[in-house]
């Protein structure tokens, strides 16, 4: 299992929304214009737990911190499968 990191400046998180998503073969796309470069950036989410809160429950501003939740979550999934736990 592969593991992919994504890293971003959290003002360009926060302005994450719904219009950001757009369908993908197999998840999702998300796409991001970074505030400081100006440079369009697109991230793949194949994860379902992830492709299901993105749809179903994207989170509002005020709910930041569901964000680092769901990220530190899906890497500490991904590190137990690494080691077989």
């Amino acid at each position: 299992m592969a593991i992919n990191w994504f890293v971003q400046r959290v003002s360009d998180l926060l302005k994450l929304s719904p219009s950001n998503l757009r369908k993908a073969p197999t998840g999702l796309y998300i796409d991001i214009l970074q505030q400081k470069t100006k440079k369009a950036v697109t991230v793949g989410v194949a994860d379902p737990l992830v492709i299901e809160i993105l749809e179903n429950e994207f989170p509002r501003r005020e709910e930041s911190h569901k964000w680092y939740l769901i990220n530190r979550l899906k890497h500490f999934v991904e590190w137990r499968e690494l080691m077989n736990w």
